[in-house]
């Protein structure tokens, strides 16, 4: 064969039919003791084929002869009938998540619309339509005139109305807020200092901001920040029994983790305050009220196990404040 420099030129190497062709080619350059070379004549593999699916066939006519309520092997019985019957002890924790948020619960036990869609409704013109008042409401004066703010349009992936709202009540300061005139210089200060983005700034009206301030719940929570006692955007991350959360069977703890809107410290213990921005008809309040009651029943249980975990105490009282309805809703 004809070498380049050595080599075994690259068009002699391209012309390989198979593997063995390159094989015989590398064979002169192997030393005899490192290679061993058997050459088989073609009677002989063509035999061995013949013998092999012999022996195929004759084990295939051996098992469909097999009589099928007799027992050929008593101790291989035995470990079949246990492996078929064998239950994984536990097959509940194959179902179960080892970290879950407490909007995942809600999820798990109601069929609703996420709290990030809540609170909004797009029109045919593309727009989101905040909440209208009906009848009397919509005649309400609040004594102070005011340009109505235009609403924002929608972007996907942009602040919902929701989370505008909770970022606002996170930093307001509601001690400090005693008229609405207050409300909107303390909204437009947080927009100013970079706390409220300009699309979050848009959906915020300061008149639910100061009706939820004037409600009673709004008046001792207004209080208690004042005195030290409010807390805000109480992060958390608690150990939950499997067995408390639907898993029958299962010993394992899932890992839930939240934030709590706010709590405050009283003398009879801790209230729990939840805002909801979810759209509720206002025509018909008390069923409203039970709706939302009934949507995050699971949501607050789990922010008051959780904040009984944290803190070592008990909890008071605990209110869902719906900015639809404008009152608050003990849960």
């Amino acid at each position: 064969m004809p070498l380049n420099r050595g080599q075994i030129p690259f068009t002699i190497l391209s012309g390989a039919g198979s593997y063995l062709d390159w094989v015989l080619m590398a064979a002169p350059a192997v030393p005899r003791d490192h290679f061993e070379m058997i050459q088989l004549r073609i009677e002989e593999l063509v035999g061995r084929e013949v013998t092999r699916q012999i022996g195929r066939k004759m084990a295939r006519e051996d098992l469909l002869e097999l009589k099928l309520d007799q027992t050929y092997d008593a101790g291989m019985k035995e470990n079949l009938e246990w492996a078929f019957s064998y239950q994984y002890p536990y097959q509940a924790d194959t179902r179960l998540y080892t970290m879950m948020s407490v909007s995942e619960l809600k999820k798990q036990s109601q069929i609703g619309r996420d709290e990030a869609a809540m609170g909004t409704e797009r029109g045919e013109d593309g727009w989101i339509r905040e909440l209208e008042p009906e009848g009397d409401e919509a005649k309400e004066n609040t004594g102070e005139a005011e340009e109505k703010k235009p609403e924002p349009v929608f972007r996907p992936g942009g602040a919902s109305r929701g989370t505008a709202y909770h970022r606002a009540l996170e930093c307001l300061p509601f001690h400090k807020i005693h008229s609405l005139s207050d409300t909107k210089k303390a909204l437009l200060s947080l927009h100013e200092q970079g706390y409220l983005d300009q699309e979050s700034y848009e959906w915020v009206d300061p008149k639910d901001i100061w009706r939820f301030l004037e409600s009673p719940l709004g008046e001792r929570m207004a209080l208690a920040q004042a005195e030290g006692r409010l807390f805000k955007e109480q992060q958390f991350m608690i150990g939950v029994p499997a067995a408390k959360m639907g898993y029958e069977g299962s010993k394992e703890l899932v890992l839930v983790q939240g934030v709590i809107d706010a709590y405050m410290e009283e003398a009879e213990g801790l209230i729990l305050i939840d805002y909801k921005t979810d759209r509720i008809l206002r025509k018909d309040r008390e069923k409203g009220a039970e709706l939302l009651k009934e949507r995050y029943q699971v949501q607050i249980d789990s922010y008051e196990r959780a904040l009984c975990q944290i803190t070592g105490k008990k909890a008071a009282g605990r209110f869902i404040y719906s900015f639809a309805l404008q009152k608050e809703i003990a849960v």
